[in-house]
């Protein structure tokens, strides 16, 4: 008699899966994941137009080498979204296909020739290509019966022609490059939900696991398809469901029952660990947190008090504050538009004085002063050079690395990121 572990093992294995993630969701709550999404947000927007360029090059470099890229291509969902990110997959992909299959077949043929009697599939699968050519290639795409990097070179050695190859791999990997993608747009969203950046409704995550559900099941329709066409077309023994049922159960009596239990008890052990440290983790947030600080520092007065010292005039700032500024609807509005027209010339008069002030000759106060004027007048003149005639919405339309971590106003003779000045010099 079956254990319970035994009968209802797909069961567990969903239940399991699904409180892995909900635990994986509650500790990444408490923890800084903001931050680190900030941060390659901050990286892409580096990039630009480079980012799906340099991610395509590492992709070919890792698929011809042999390395795995189910990864990298979760990873550009992740990166680069549905759009941007199925595209550099698939034409990384689709290139590292077409090398490596010219290696296979010019460069080193021998060599691949030696790896091929590894696979006893390959045979058939030559025949087949011979007399049915791209369609097979298609078939073998969809339904990968040699591993995706293996198979490109052993590809090169069958009377497929190159172009048709190329053109029948980009179409047939496409479901299985967008599903991998969609996996990293999703877990990339919940990692921000998570962090606190960005933010989805309910329905907005009831359709993006709808969608993730029903791409899965199209491409394992896919798949099932293919299998089925590949086994018409060739005299290769492909596994069927009763067959991989009956190898499963020999396996699983040979082993003994000590073994199956151990094996099945894996993951629902590892999903309750994932779920007491999520709960921990709520319960007690500094806890898990306390693991990822820095060390404790204690705050201390940096500069003196000088009531003899030199000070710095503010009155021409103060004077665009006072023109520009408005104190309607609570406060702080600002128009942008008639500062940059009449007065952004003063403005930047204004801030060539802030670099050439002393400022390690101010006291406390007029240092504290010089830094929180001078944070504001670069963050205005920030804004003024994205303006575009007031296309810019909000300063987050601002490349992120050209926005808070950019190293390039002058104080005195210090080069600081507004947010060094913020952070480190004013708080």
């Amino acid at each position: 008699m079956r254990s319970l572990l035994e009968r209802y093992s797909g069961l567990i294995r969903i239940a399991s899966i699904v409180g892995i993630v909900i635990g994986l969701f509650l500790v990444m709550q408490t923890l800084p994941v903001g931050d680190g999404v900030r941060r390659l947000e901050g990286w892409i927007d580096g990039l630009g137009f480079w980012g799906p360029l340099v991610f395509a090059v590492i992709y070919i470099i890792a698929a011809v080498a042999f390395i795995p890229g189910a990864a990298l291509t979760i990873a550009a969902g992740a990166l680069f979204g549905l759009v941007w990110g199925t595209i550099a997959a698939s034409v990384a992909s689709t290139t590292a296909a077409a090398l490596a299959f010219l290696i296979g077949r010019y460069i080193a043929r021998d060599a691949v020739q030696q790896q091929a009697q590894r696979y006893s599939k390959f045979r058939a699968v030559d025949r087949a290509i011979g007399e049915e050519g791209w369609k097979i290639v298609a078939l073998l795409r969809l339904a990968p019966v040699f591993p995706f990097n293996a198979g490109n070179y052993l590809l090169g050695l069958t009377a497929v022609r190159f172009w048709p190859y190329v053109f029948a791999s980009w179409i047939a990997m496409l479901p299985g490059t967008f599903l991998y993608v969609y996996f990293g747009y999703l877990g990339r969203a919940s990692v921000e939900a998570a962090g606190g950046v960005g933010e989805r409704n309910v329905l907005e995550w009831i359709m993006l696991t709808l969608g993730v559900l029903a791409i899965l099941g199209l491409v394992v329709y896919i798949v099932r398809f293919a299998l089925r066409a590949l086994a018409a077309h060739t005299d290769m023994d492909l596994p069927t469901e009763r067959d991989a049922e009956q190898t499963e159960t020999a396996t699983k009596d040979s082993a003994g029952c000590a073994a199956r239990s151990w094996r099945a008890a894996v993951l629902p052990g590892v999903s309750i660990v994932v779920l007491v440290l999520g709960a921990c983790a709520q319960l007690n947030p500094n806890w898990l947190t306390s693991l990822f600080r820095p060390p404790a520092v204690v705050m201390v007065e940096a500069y003196e008090h000088r009531d003899d010292g030199p000070g710095f005039d503010h009155a021409e700032f103060d004077r665009m504050l006072a023109a520009y500024v408005s104190d309607e609807n609570g406060g702080g509005w600002i128009d942008y538009r008639a500062w940059k027209a009449d007065d952004r010339e003063a403005l930047q008069t204004y801030i060539g004085r802030i670099g050439e002030a002393d400022c390690d000759a101010l006291g406390r106060d007029e240092k504290l002063a010089l830094l929180i004027n001078a944070y504001n007048a670069f963050t205005i003149e920030l804004i003024f050079e994205y303006w575009d005639g007031g296309e810019l919405d909000t300063i987050r339309d601002i490349p992120s690395v050209r926005r808070w971590d950019d190293e390039r106003w002058q104080v005195g003779e210090n080069t600081w990121s507004l947010n060094q000045i913020e952070h480190e010099q004013i708080r």
